[in-house]
């Protein structure tokens, strides 16, 4: 994702993920019970690009299995510019969906809805947070800080990782997948002062607990921001 900068941006309030997951399950139940081409689900899920500024994209992955859908999400910082004092212009969110190259057709069951739903509301809101941030400093671009990378082993992932906004998106996303995952916040809480990695529903916090391990400053900041999301009850 380019021209993402640093900024805490403490003034931002996500939407909502779980009229996002709503959303997208009411344009892709259609679809269940159907032989669909992936840009036929590409197509339902754009039914929604007007009320979250996205457009999708369909990519073939090698590595994905037969029936496995990936969701990466893109915003553009610099193309949001232009659509803001233009809205002809491209959505400043995209949305890859990844497919099989062995998927010509996809037999679509409910299940399928719902993870496809989840995963792309997951996407939906870190992307349209992403959006928040940079209106929030007026689309102010500054350099990324090396601070805390350097000793880890991938210093390209790390940081990326370790860049504020995307701290502040990933813990919504996280916190997200702690609130479906457990029923309490002192379940919630007590995971987190022990945490263990392929528990909950969202990758990255594995990701950032491989990259950087537990007790490093990037994933401390992490921790201090999945909290302050669990502990908003708009959330």
């Amino acid at each position: 994702m380019k021209s993402f900068i640093r900024y805490l941006a403490e003034a931002t309030t996500p939407i909502s993920h779980k009229k996002a997951q709503s959303d997208f399950e009411k344009v892709l139940l259609p679809l269940v019970g159907k032989e669909v081409t992936p840009a036929q689900i590409a197509k339902a899920t754009e039914r929604l690009s007007k009320k979250y500024f996205f457009s999708t994209t369909v990519r073939t992955h090698a590595q994905l299995d037969k029936s496995q859908i990936s969701i990466v999400g893109f915003y553009d910082i610099e193309g949001d510019q232009e659509w803001q004092e233009d809205k002809s212009a491209d959505y400043p969110i995209e949305i890859f969906l990844l497919f099989s190259p062995k998927d010509k057709k996809l037999s679509f069951v409910k299940d399928d809805v719902a993870r496809l739903s989840y995963g792309l509301a997951d996407t939906i809101v870190h992307e349209r947070l992403h959006m928040d941030q940079a209106k929030a400093r007026n689309y102010k671009q500054v350099p990324h800080k090396k601070k805390y990378v350097h000793k880890v082993e991938n210093i390209q992932i790390g940081s990326y990782l370790a860049r504020d906004d995307e701290i502040e998106a990933y813990a919504l996303n996280i916190a997200l997948a702690l609130k479906d995952h457990f029923h309490t916040q002192k379940e919630r809480f007590d995971f987190l002062k022990r945490p263990k990695q392929g528990v909950i529903q969202d990758p990255h916090f594995d990701q950032y607990l491989d990259v950087f391990g537990f007790g490093h400053p990037v994933v401390k900041r992490l921790f201090k921001k999945i909290v302050g999301y669990l502990n908003n009850a708009k959330l």
